[in-house]
């Protein structure tokens, strides 16, 4: 009982010490294996134990060349000895014949418990690796024991990684792949992805917004306008007044921009950016990007972009004719009045608090 207890009060302080002492442990391990993985890539790339290396060209095209085709023959290579491999092992399993021959199933469980141990897996993959350099004797260099067949795989793999990325990108660009941003979104990444876009254009930023007071989305049309990119900026007349508003920001560093100046609302809240249009309920204020349920899509149909080139189209030569031309100057409704005047606490109301007009009484 005593040898119980002393067991019972020891065994969990030795547990808690082999948990502290298996992360030093396992990062000891790794840093082996990192060792031993190291010398290998040197000697193969660096050639510093004499055998053939990698790549012995000179200069960085030479070089990148030469990888990118040792890249792609081995990658063919194991793609098709893999697929020769394995239906030689499927036709050679009991399940095969019986699918053939209508057999009944026939396995022994010593095969497959010798396969599955640590020195079976080991040697069946060293006898892949074996098979495969006696079909492809010019990858015999790379592939001398098991720790070149994973850094070869490991090549492999971070290379599908890189190809999967500029495929996608690619599909993006040619195949006019849409986006869906929503918010709020408390780490700007969408934002941050706007502004991207605007710091990539070339050729014109067309904006028809209902509010703009983001000063990160601002300075970026600012940036643009002053690349010489074609910049034009259609805002709603009272938003364009309210605390915050950038608009009287761009004009004043002259980035063309038109106020609708009518009665109804200039609602939009899209912008075209070259060939991607940025549409859907996301005003371009602070508020929209961080508090408010709002979705931003990014689209790149030529057919959907010339909608909307054409509707930018006809609002700025509807509402440049009306202000007759661009806005030169414009003041805040808390400090003047719209002739220039101090404002009275009754002009300092919004224009449209009456509309739409109040429905008749009926008459009792």
């Amino acid at each position: 009982a005593a040898s119980t207890i002393r067991a019972s009060t020891i065994f969990p302080e030795y547990c808690a010490a082999l948990d502290r002492c298996l992360p030093l442990i396992f990062a000891t391990m790794v840093g082996q294996q990192l060792a031993v993985l190291w010398e290998r890539v040197s000697s193969i790339c660096l050639d510093t134990s004499g055998s053939e290396s990698l790549c012995p060209h000179a200069g960085l095209w030479a070089t990148s060349w030469c990888l990118l085709k040792r890249t792609s023959s081995v990658a063919i290579d194991t793609a098709s000895f893999s697929l020769a491999a394995t239906w030689s092992w499927a036709q050679s399993k009991p399940w095969m014949m019986w699918l053939q021959e209508e057999t009944p199933i026939k396995s022994s469980d010593a095969d497959w418990t010798a396969w599955l141990s640590w020195r079976g897996v080991l040697g069946s993959l060293d006898k892949l690796r074996a098979d495969f350099v006696s079909e492809n004797p010019h990858h015999a260099p790379l592939l001398r024991d098991l720790v070149d067949v994973v850094l070869c795989l490991g090549w492999l793999a971070s290379m599908l990684v890189i190809l999967r990325y500029l495929l996608g990108n690619l599909r993006r660009r040619l195949w006019h792949y849409p986006e869906v941003l929503f918010f709020p979104d408390s780490s700007g990444a969408h934002v941050s992805k706007i502004c991207s876009l605007l710091r990539q254009a070339r050729k014109r930023v067309w904006i028809a917004m209902f509010a703009l007071t983001d000063d990160r989305l601002s300075n970026e049309i600012l940036h643009a306008h002053q690349r010489g990119v074609d910049v034009r900026v259609i805002v709603d007349d009272e938003q364009s007044e309210m605390l915050g508003a950038d608009a009287q920001k761009l004009l004043a560093d002259g980035v063309p921009l038109i106020l609708d100046n009518s009665k109804a609302r200039m609602h939009h809240k899209f912008a075209i950016v070259d060939g991607l249009v940025m549409t859907g309920s996301f005003n371009w204020t602070r508020q929209a990007s961080v508090a408010n349920n709002e979705n931003l899509c990014l689209l790149r149909d030529a057919t959907i972009l010339k909608a909307f080139v054409q509707e930018f189209t006809h609002l700025w030569k509807q509402l440049g004719g009306q202000t007759g031309g661009l806005l030169q100057c414009f003041s805040l409704p808390s400090l003047t009045g719209k002739s220039g005047s101090q404002a009275s606490p009754a002009t300092q109301a919004r224009k449209r608090d009456g509309t739409p007009p109040p429905r008749a009484k009926l008459k009792k």
